[in-house]
């Protein structure tokens, strides 16, 4: 009885973390990269985080990240990233983003919802760092934010405060047809619920027995 309860149990826990594997839902992102704000030439390391909502990790994600320079902001606003990044307003148009030749790399898990990958990147100035999620080869949710490579033109105080320390983001739910998102919730909700109810029923059959023992124990 008692290790078909447990086994009910392990069953739950297995099926509600299973669900973490989709992106049906929004995951939360947190980034950060060693250095802060690399120079010129200099490979640097990011490590990234993803969780559900309920701060489960998220694993098997299938991530990349792509750097574009941006000079036209570079020579306008060379260190509000931060503020740019907090309000999420940079975004750039498809021509631009096909023009412009991009340095990729793509993200491995170390870990369960951790993810690291390497870079490096030729030039100083601001970069436009897109992140793409496609773990759904039929969707793709994507997040964009703004980093900065330090240079000669950039006092060296300045630049290593130019990037945020943890650059947070999120990817939005990915669409999903009819019937995936049915069985998104089925595995959500309906099997915890059903495994739920049949440990309860065999606890209480259980107790039950254990009581007519006793009496039937007592009466003789």
């Amino acid at each position: 009885m008692q290790r078909l309860i447990l086994f009910s149990l392990v069953f739950i826990g297995l099926m509600s973390t299973h669900i973490t594997h989709a992106h049906a839902t929004i995951v939360m992102a947190d980034v950060v990269t060693t250095p802060t704000t690399p120079r010129p030439d200099e490979p640097f390391t990011l490590r990234l985080h993803l969780e559900d909502p309920l701060g489960t990790p998220v694993e098997d994600a299938v991530v990349a990240v792509e750097f574009r320079p941006l000079p036209e902001v570079r020579a306008a606003q060379p260190l509000e990233t931060k503020a740019r990044n907090e309000a999420n307003t940079l975004i750039i148009s498809p021509e631009t983003e096909a023009a412009v030749s991009a340095v990729r790399s793509e993200f491995q898990e170390v870990e369960a919802g951790v993810y690291e990958a390497q870079s490096q990147l030729a030039a100083g100035g601001i970069y436009h760092m897109l992140f793409r999620d496609t773990t759904y080869r039929q969707e793709e949710a994507r997040a964009a934010l703004v980093y900065v490579v330090s240079d000669g033109n950039v006092a060296q105080d300045d630049a290593a405060d130019a990037n945020d320390s943890v650059l947070s983001f999120l990817f939005p739910p990915t669409a999903v047809g009819p019937q995936m998102l049915w069985l998104w919730l089925f595995l959500l909700i309906g099997l915890p619920l059903f495994a739920a109810g049949v440990v309860t029923v065999m606890v209480l059959r259980h107790a039950k027995q254990k009581d007519n023992q006793e009496q039937t124990a007592a009466s003789g």
